[in-house]
């Protein structure tokens, strides 16, 4: 398959497409001259693509709920041996409006690891 390369400075560049994510791949190169063959291999390259985010494996659990907020748990995914959790995406909808909170665990350890208290967004508007 060929594969266009974008030549920079003497120096070229291209996406290898349609890779598998957490997949381990090797790559080297040959140069081939206009009628004169082919040069010797490179050495190879090895890399891993990036893995994919676990599913979570069970709903949220509302845990108690207050006057303007609530105490929500969940667990964390199983099957974390590929991709390290960094954070999770809240979704709070009422109504028609919908906001996403992101709980990052690298700026905050611990903090959000299986709970979060959740309070919504003074500006919604009944919708």
């Amino acid at each position: 398959t060929d594969i266009p390369a974008t030549p920079e400075n003497g120096r070229h560049r291209f996406i290898l497409p349609d890779m598998e994510p957490n997949s381990q791949y090797t790559v080297q190169f040959k140069a081939v001259a206009c009628g004169e063959g082919e040069g010797l291999w490179s050495r190879a390259v090895t890399f891993w693509t990036e893995p994919l985010a676990p599913n979570m494996d069970s709903p949220p659990r509302v845990q108690q709920v207050w006057r303007d907020a609530a105490l929500i748990r969940w667990s964390t995914p199983g099957g974390l041996t590929d991709a390290p959790v960094l954070g999770y995406v809240v979704t709070i909808a009422r109504g028609r409006q919908m906001e996403e909170h992101l709980c990052d665990l690298e700026a905050s350890p611990g903090v959000f690891d299986k709970a979060a208290i959740v309070r919504p967004a003074r500006t919604w508007k009944d919708g």
